[in-house]
């Protein structure tokens, strides 16, 4: 079995102590993801369930080796097996592609995240396209800062094999107990879709950096239904 939502190796990398630090495009810190000072492990941190399936996508699989820029990076096979259509992810910033996303350790483990996973500036806009109609889609985000702030989180849309809107979900960070704001998607809709935009809600990008893991769709395995979220 692939490596669950909670219970995976973390990427051997140095966490410094320090205070959260604003982003903005195409400029890298290395403590973006620092724990707060003072920060401690909750005594029995909350877990999410794990599906007794293989999957989804955890960004170990040699598709995704570290370093990795995410715009036009395209799969074919996950763990060298075939999957049912090519999957191509792409990242923007105003509109242009950007090397300021790629597959890299973001955050210590927390509930819906566990490094590595896809990392970028949350003033960019995420994309993929499942090459082939699928019906379902789930994720696990965060980004760095507390989960605390407001008007923070995320906003998926899926797309149909024209551009046009299948369904469209905002999704807030849930208190989980862990120091930076996280999430979990999950969206079946009624339609079938092709891709999906993920559009990070970051007002004055005072959160500045996003991370993506437990990407799931079909033929690949959608991690469980999450909470806290709307579908217009």
């Amino acid at each position: 079995m692939t490596r669950s939502f909670v219970s995976r190796n973390l990427c051997a990398v140095m966490f410094a102590a320090g205070a959260f630090a604003d982003l903005v495009e195409g400029e890298t810190l290395k403590n973006a993801w620092a724990l707060p000072e003072g920060w401690r492990s909750p005594q029995s941190p909350p877990r999410a369930r794990v599906p007794d399936v293989p999957g989804p996508i955890v960004f170990t699989e040699p598709e995704f080796p570290l370093g990795a820029f995410v715009d036009g990076l395209t799969i074919t096979t996950l763990n060298g097996a075939p999957i049912g259509a090519p999957t191509t992810f792409g990242y923007t910033f105003s509109g242009s592609p950007s090397t300021d996303c790629t597959i890299a350790a973001g955050p210590p483990p927390q509930m819906f995240v566990d490094p590595p996973g896809i990392e970028g500036g949350t003033g960019g806009v995420l994309t993929a396209d499942f090459g082939q109609d699928v019906d379902r889609l789930g994720f696990g985000w965060a980004m760095s800062c507390p989960p605390s702030l407001p008007m923070i989180g995320v906003t998926v849309t899926l797309l149909d094999s024209v551009g046009g809107t299948v369904a469209t979900a905002t999704v807030p960070p849930s208190m989980t107990g862990f120091p930076f704001a996280e999430g979990l998607v999950f969206m079946d809709p009624a339609l079938p879709f092709r891709s999906m935009r993920v559009n990070f809600n970051d007002p004055g990008l005072v959160c500045g950096r996003f991370f993506i893991d437990n990407l799931g769709y079909p033929p690949l395995v959608t991690p469980v239904e999450g909470h806290g979220f709307t579908v217009e």
